[in-house]
Parts: C-alpha cells; sequence; structure tokens
C-alpha cells in the first residue's frame, strides 16, 4: 500500500486497494485543509459510476481501518476550515467525440456545450437540492470555504 505524509499528520492513498476492485485512480493529491486527499477515478457511464462511488468509500475506509485510522466523507469537519464534497466531471459527446470545444479550436466552446452550460446555470438553484442536501454540505458554499 502506497503512503504519503502530510504535515498535520500520516494520511494513507488508496490507489493499490482501489485498482484492485477495477477503478482506476487517475491521480492523488492532497486539497486544501487538514487531511482530505482528492482521488479522483476514471470516468464511467452514469449507473457504473454510481456503482463506483460505493465501491470507492467503502475500499476507502476499508483501507484505513487497516491502518488504524478513520477515513471520513463529512462535507464540513472544522468550521473554520475549507470543506470537503464530492463533484462530477462531464465528458459530453456524441459519436465518439467530444462536443465540448470546436474542432481544431481548443479555446472556443461549441454551441451545443455553452447551451449545455446555460441549463446547467439556469437550474443551479433546484440542483442545490441534491448537491448541498444537508446543513452541513450547505455550510460549505460560502467565500473562502
Amino acid at each position: 500500500m502506497r503512503w504519503a505524509k502530510q504535515a498535520w499528520g500520516v494520511s494513507y492513498t488508496y490507489t493499490n486497494a482501489l485498482d484492485a476492485r477495477g477503478l482506476q485512480v487517475e491521480m492523488t493529491y492532497p486539497e486544501f485543509g487538514p487531511g482530505p486527499f482528492e482521488l479522483p477515478v476514471r470516468y464511467a457511464d452514469a449507473l457504473r459510476a454510481a456503482d463506483n462511488q460505493i465501491i470507492f468509500r467503502e475500499t476507502v475506509k476499508a483501507v484505513a481501518h487497516q491502518h488504524g485510522v478513520l477515513a471520513s466523507f463529512v462535507l464540513k469537519i472544522y468550521p473554520d476550515k475549507v470543506g470537503n464534497g464530492a463533484h462530477l466531471h462531464f465528458s459530453l459527446q456524441r459519436d465518439g467525440r467530444s462536443i465540448v470545444v470546436e474542432p481544431g479550436q481548443p479555446h472556443q466552446l461549441t454551441a451545443e456545450m455553452r447551451a449545455f452550460m446555460a441549463r446547467v446555470l439556469r437550474h443551479l438553484p433546484a440542483l442545490m437540492a441534491l448537491t448541498t442536501p444537508s446543513t452541513n454540505s450547505f455550510k460549505r458554499i460560502r467565500p473562502r470555504f
């Protein structure tokens, strides 16, 4: 099992255990605040991604337990520090090709991508019910946190 030390204490990476369960960790790096790490895993279709989320959490908790530490997915542990949260990355494709940027123009979003983003922003207040479902998670949504 690979592990890394932070000034705050010892944090374990879980890449070997996640790889053994079929989740490809694309990178690992420390997040803001004491202790948290981000471990993005390889993309999957929506149903598989939902299953992967459960596999990810259960694997991380089990490995932490083996090392005598607690892995917490609590969104805001310390009131005066940055909180944690899960996020999604979208990969929009049609016929196996990205529809995010114009071909040959890597800094120009397609009209379809701009429309997608506009719809997400339009529905953002309602999406907050899904993305910040608890008082604890809502406490993360403020300046500098």
